[in-house]
């Protein structure tokens, strides 16, 4: 299969000609223009349509429908394989949360050390 750097240099005729060979047996391309815009659509071999859209370059109009059949035909990865699923040890809102519920509180502060620290700061920035 070509690349999306080679794909995207392909002229207007490349593209229908890969366009064509890349549509299931049966399948037809129909091309029209309405009110200003391109159109493509995508008739499956009972004649109903699979795919449409609408552009103002046939070029890049052609291109969508070729890449809508070139995605088509790739597989969709199943969730433990997916970018989106989740992976050992990762972690999720209800894992820390339990987590920091087990947590016990910590020891409370002496107000007077509080008070040394801040007084030693305030001491070091007069100097």
């Amino acid at each position: 299969m070509p690349d999306y750097a080679e794909i995207t240099a392909w002229s207007l005729e490349e593209v229908r000609q890969n366009l064509h060979q890349s549509l299931p047996d049966g399948w037809k391309v129909e091309q029209g223009a309405t009110e200003g815009f391109l159109w493509v659509r995508l008739l499956q071999s009972d004649g109903s349509e699979a795919w449409s859209t609408i552009h103002l370059d046939e070029r890049n109009l052609l291109l969508a429908a070729y890449c809508w059949l070139r995605l088509r035909g790739q597989s969709v990865p199943t969730p433990d394989v997916s970018v989106w699923g989740r992976r050992r040890g990762e972690l999720t809102m209800k894992g820390v949360t339990r987590r920091a519920l087990n947590l016990p509180d910590p020891e409370d502060l002496d107000p007077d050390e509080i008070r040394a620290v801040y007084e030693e700061a305030a001491r070091d920035k007069r100097r």
